[in-house]
């Protein structure tokens, strides 16, 4: 009996929550694990978490774009994919055990050399639930993910938190990761009834490598440029300056491009079988950039008028010195769903290629900035994360104008309406906040006032954010 698909907005729901709740409850549990060991120690955990994201791109290596657009995959595609992931992890691993000693000895840490051979597990773990993950794409269902995901979440970051209270300091946050991974890979392979053949296909693998090698550099281009600040930051500063910067970033990801992923697992795999209709691409485009802005920047202005009473509230006063930092960052990731959106477009539309070459062009542009501002302080190493986010927002913009007819006047008027919206909100926050004493206070209330204003202006006025969500709820009904 074939499962019946859930609608896009369940999908979508389920997405959501399949990112945040986890990531709610590990932020929770971090935040706990905050008030017990020092932002030196996250900072550690920091410089290691590079290494592994780096690995953890090479080992998907765009395979689940190339699958999802190639679709119609045979069994034998799928097991190729799963033993070349498991054949490169336990490679990558290999380098990570054996450039462990340098890797302490570049940043004068001696027990960063364990450290990085505990937490490299991670990168085995993961490559043997990558396919499992990809076919809950390409099946739209989101929930089993979401479930799964949540509950090892929630073992691992329980754990975390006891070890952190029995003063494992720094190896609360190593093995609670690590849990996380081990769970999941459990769950997948017990709930899910795929299992490889004993086949590999260079021949089906060689299919999908064109498009899928595009989206792989791409991506490593990206997160290469994105950890270089935790490395860069970690050797000319110190450990504790990286991890109020490694806090704060998190903090940010989570509001951000945690909830564009999620949209983008939804209708990415649902627009590539539309990519012909380019009428149909380019209005599901202005759906989802208004859609996406109207969440995204209100969560980025609370961050931004009351980051230092969130702080207080969630890390504790001796975490104060970051906040001009989360304020900086909230700032950069203003222009992320800008970035985000036009970059998943040109996927669907075929143009890896583009993506990977503007790509290369910006992160060029980002290090320059980022060796001319490193020289001074932390807070001017943000302002040029700023400067970048703005420069590559113009690029993107610029080249959905040129391939999808899409002129950069219109899509800054797709988001016109919660530029205005948000600014109205950091004012409303920011006037109620002054009234109320005790950091607690200062965010509720400001939060009831500022989410009432939020919610009604688009309401009273109709603007067409409102009406697409309304037509959504409709269409749920």
């Amino acid at each position: 009996m074939t499962k019946k698909k859930e609608t896009p907005i369940k999908s979508m729901l389920w997405s959501i929550l399949g990112r945040y709740l986890p990531s709610l409850i590990q932020i929770v549990s971090t935040i706990i694990i905050a008030r017990l060991v020092t932002p030196a120690e996250f900072g550690e955990v920091a410089l290691i978490t590079v290494f592994i994201q780096i690995a953890n791109l090479l080992i998907s290596s765009g395979f689940a774009e190339a699958l999802i657009f190639k679709g119609n995959n045979t069994n034998t595609l799928y097991s190729s994919v799963f033993f070349l992931n498991i054949f490169i992890s336990i490679f990558l691993y290999a380098l990570l055990f054996l450039f462990s000693s340098t890797i302490a000895e570049f940043y004068s840490i001696e027990r960063l050399e364990l450290l990085t051979k505990v937490v490299g597990l991670n990168i085995i773990v993961y490559s043997f639930t990558y396919i499992h993950r990809v076919l809950y794409m390409i099946n739209q269902d989101f929930k089993t993910p979401a479930m799964v995901v949540l509950l090892s979440s929630f073992i691992g970051s329980i754990t975390g938190i006891i070890l952190a209270y029995n003063n494992y300091g720094v190896w609360a946050l190593v093995c609670q990761t690590l849990l996380i991974n081990i769970v999941q890979l459990l769950l997948f392979w017990k709930i899910n009834h795929w299992k490889p053949n004993l086949v590999f296909s260079k021949t089906e693998i060689m299919e999908i490598i064109p498009y899928s090698s595009k989206i792989l550099f791409n991506n490593i281009v990206q997160v290469l440029y994105d950890n270089v600040y935790t490395l860069v930051i970690g050797k000319v500063f110190s450990s504790k300056v990286l991890g109020y910067y490694n806090r704060m970033q998190t903090l940010v990801f989570f509001t951000t491009t945690n909830f564009m992923y999620a949209i983008e697992s939804v209708f990415y795999p649902m627009l590539c079988k539309k990519k012909e209709d380019i009428n149909h691409i380019k209005e599901s485009y202005e759906i989802l950039m208004r859609i996406s802005t109207f969440i995204a920047f209100p969560i980025l202005v609370i961050l931004i008028s009351l980051g230092k009473f969130i702080i207080i509230i969630l890390l504790s006063e001796k975490w104060l010195g970051s906040l001009q930092i989360l304020k900086l960052i909230s700032i950069a990731y203003l222009f992320i769903p800008i970035i985000y959106m036009n970059n998943s477009f040109l996927k669907i539309i075929n143009k890896p290629n583009v993506l990977f070459y503007t790509g290369v062009v910006k992160k060029i542009i980002g290090m320059l900035i980022l060796f001319l501002t490193i020289n001074y302080d932390i807070e001017f190493v943000m302002y040029g994360i700023i400067l970048y986010s703005v420069i590559d927002s113009i690029i993107s913009m610029v080249v959905i104008h040129l391939l999808m007819k899409v002129s950069v006047f219109k899509q800054v008027y797709f988001m016109l309406n919660n530029i205005i919206l948000n600014t109205i909100l950091f004012f409303v926050l920011t006037y109620v906040s002054s009234f109320m004493t005790g950091a607690f206070m200062k965010v509720l209330i400001s939060l009831i006032v500022g989410v009432m204003v939020y919610i009604t202006i688009p309401v009273f006025l109709k603007m067409k954010e409102f009406q697409i969500f309304n037509k959504i709820i409709l269409k749920k009904r």
